[in-house]
């Protein structure tokens, strides 16, 4: 009995190892720490490397525009990828070089305005439109091919992504400290980031070497005919509920992304101090508390108005930020109702892309999972570019200096706006998108017609 048990794939099995379970997540928890990490891309530019903030905006759009053209593209590779160790597993590797990378990024040299800068280009283009877009377009493919039973598709997503978010929200909180002692010291970035670079880059790779993918006999059997980029195009633009989710994310991140392009200035210009950051960062782990209970909360509430709530929870965020100005509890209570628009669109993210690939398919009769999969990280990618360019310029343009100890009032005001006015608009947007995700309802009949046509294929 045991020998047969052995001989099925871990992720097909009718239980789940524990031990999946943080191999899973050691990869997003890496990725995500990574994210974090990247987050004070700007900050070192313009206060360690001493470069322009409208500059490092405009190196950071180019690379986020080209990111976004090279997930569609990782997408397309992965649908029509076929080999030995699988679909999307081979891809995991890339990992490794996101870590590389970011450990090259912040060891930069002095070598003048130009060096420096043709070097954070490269290397920010590296990590983010080559690397990280690799991982991402193949992460939920990896996750279909790995654990075929939606059940334990949703357990994973919950538990891994409960020990992911409180080893990431450990790092959040202690890199607030570990930057305000770094101060504009390049040498001390260097041996920060090394420090958190190496373990990541081999944790990463951990469920690529023990989580093999379970469909590949299915797959061998299966002829299926190669889907053009056209075909696949057509049939993205076909499904409206990856466009609608799609919008939701897209202003997700982007407010994610002021907060982390414009919460350290934040923090050290308007409040006067990086370290309370890592207070706030504490309400944060409100996240993995409520992963543990994701698929109690899914099926109680569904994921329509899981979607609405975490919107209506975005918007108000800002307000309380407002009226309470510099107080540190008013921050910590904004933080933790900001975390709570977070939940549904950012952790739960799996879930909705597959009910979306489940649509695609019923819509189109093309499974373009790859492509639709792809399509959160493009998100993703703008949002973060949009966010760089736009922090920067209005930095810029309200005469913010690096170098300066004490900033002009017109930095300091431009950067409460950032911080606060920006995100209530684009969570208010959100909510009118959220309103219109009506997919959930449609489900049980998409997922019987498709049950049907497999049988007769």
């Amino acid at each position: 009995m045991n020998k047969e048990k052995n001989k099925i794939p871990v992720g097909a099995r009718e239980k789940l190892p524990f031990w999946l379970y943080p191999v899973w997540a050691a990869n997003g928890t890496v990725m995500a720490i990574g994210s974090v990490l990247i987050g004070y891309a700007t900050f070192y530019c313009t206060d360690v490397l001493g470069l322009s903030p409208a500059l490092i905006g405009i190196i950071m759009l180019i690379a986020r525009f080209t990111d976004g053209i090279t997930d569609v593209m990782v997408g397309y590779l992965v649908d029509n990828t076929r080999t030995k160790w699988g679909q999307a597993r081979p891809y995991e590797i890339a990992t490794v070089f996101v870590w590389i990378f970011m450990m090259m990024f912040f060891s930069t040299p002095d070598m003048g305005t130009t060096g420096k800068s043709i070097w954070v280009f490269v290397m920010y283009f590296l990590i983010t439109a080559i690397c990280q877009t690799i991982v991402y377009g193949e992460d939920k493919i990896y996750m279909k091919n790995a654990i075929p039973n939606t059940a334990n598709q949703n357990k994973l997503i919950s538990f891994s992504g409960s020990i992911m978010m409180f080893i990431t929200i450990f790092v959040s909180t202690l890199l607030p400290q570990l930057i305000q002692a770094a101060g504009k010291d390049a040498a001390a970035w260097k041996k920060m980031v090394l420090m958190i670079g190496i373990p990541c880059a081999v944790l990463g790779i951990l469920r690529m070497v023990l989580v093999p993918e379970c469909k590949l006999e299915e797959k061998k059997e299966v002829k299926r005919e190669r889907i053009t980029i056209r075909e696949s195009v057509r049939a993205l633009f076909q499904n409206k509920y990856i466009m609608i989710f799609v919008a939701v994310y897209f202003l997700l991140q982007t407010t994610v992304g002021i907060s982390n392009a414009c919460g350290t200035y934040f923090a050290r210009y308007y409040i006067g101090d990086i370290g309370v950051m890592s207070f706030v960062g504490i309400t944060g782990l409100i996240m993995p508390v409520s992963l543990l209970v994701a698929p109690w909360l899914i099926s109680k509430f569904g994921t329509r108005k899981l979607l609405i709530f975490g919107a209506i929870c975005g918007t108000i965020a800002p307000v309380i930020r407002i009226f309470t100005g510099k107080s540190i509890a008013g921050l910590m209570v904004s933080n933790l109702v900001a975390s709570v628009f977070q939940l549904p669109a950012s952790l739960l993210l799996n879930v909705y892309i597959f009910e979306c690939m489940e649509y695609g398919e019923w819509k189109t009769g093309l499974r373009i999972d790859g492509v639709i999969g792809s399509m959160n990280s493009v998100a993703a990618k703008l949002a973060a570019g949009l966010t760089s360019v736009g922090v920067g310029f209005i930095l810029g343009l309200a005469h913010y200096n690096g170098t300066l100890e004490v900033q002009p009032a017109s930095a300091v005001q431009a950067i409460w706006v950032v911080h606060n006015v920006v995100p209530f608009v684009l969570c208010a947007i959100a909510l009118v998108f959220a309103l219109k995700y009506d997919l959930e309802k449609q489900l049980p009949k998409i997922r019987e017609e498709l049950a049907e046509r497999r049988q007769k294929a």
